[in-house]
């Protein structure tokens, strides 16, 4: 074992400097962030409240449970009408369609027609939305209001209280409302 052991002497004197220049990495950041901010889609989420008596409520939570008649009712708002279609166990029992007036939206004439389904099938107090990509959301927001309630003049609806064991007038038409491609993927 003849073999020699070597030092190696550290020159504790000479230090490794150098400098990190962090402008470009700055400026980077800075072009990034408004680039980021704008490409982010602000989606602000509301909820149109209403006040619905507790009767309703329970009729409502009522149809949700039912399992045996399975009725769906459907407002398909194309870009110049709407198109209501009522099934029962997906069989087509009624369809109507409201065309525009003046070429506009005819609002009036769809809740008159919501509201003979309405009549027709009173325990029923949701309602399907399919709107075309191309219909601005304060259109969908304008039908689901005609959807809601039944006018003044229009007769109220019967709905049976189960606390104060008697029925109740309301003019809640349909407050349950669901969406579908709303969004554009």
């Amino acid at each position: 074992m003849g073999r020699s052991k070597r030092r190696i002497k550290m020159n504790n004197d000479s230090e490794a400097t150098f400098e990190l220049d962090l402008a470009p990495m700055l400026a980077l950041m800075v072009t990034l962030i408004p680039i980021m901010l704008l490409a982010t889609s602000f989606v602000k989420v509301r909820v149109i409240g209403t006040t619905l008596p507790q009767a309703v409520k329970e009729a409502i939570q009522q149809d949700k449970n039912n399992k045996e008649k399975i009725v769906s009712i459907d407002l398909k708002m194309n870009t110049d009408n709407f198109q209501i279609v009522v099934k029962e166990d997906d069989v087509k029992v009624l369809e109507k369609m409201v065309l525009p007036k003046n070429s506009e939206w005819d609002y009036e004439g769809l809740h008159k027609a919501l509201y003979e389904v309405k009549k027709q099938f009173p325990k029923k107090y949701t309602i399907n939305i399919y709107p075309e990509k191309s219909v601005p959301y304060n259109e969908i927001v304008k039908a689901i209001d005609e959807a809601r309630e039944a006018k003044k003049e229009e007769s109220m609806f019967t709905v049976f209280d189960k606390a104060k064991n008697n029925n109740i007038q309301t003019r809640v038409m349909f407050p349950e409302v669901n969406f579908s491609g709303l969004l554009g993927g």
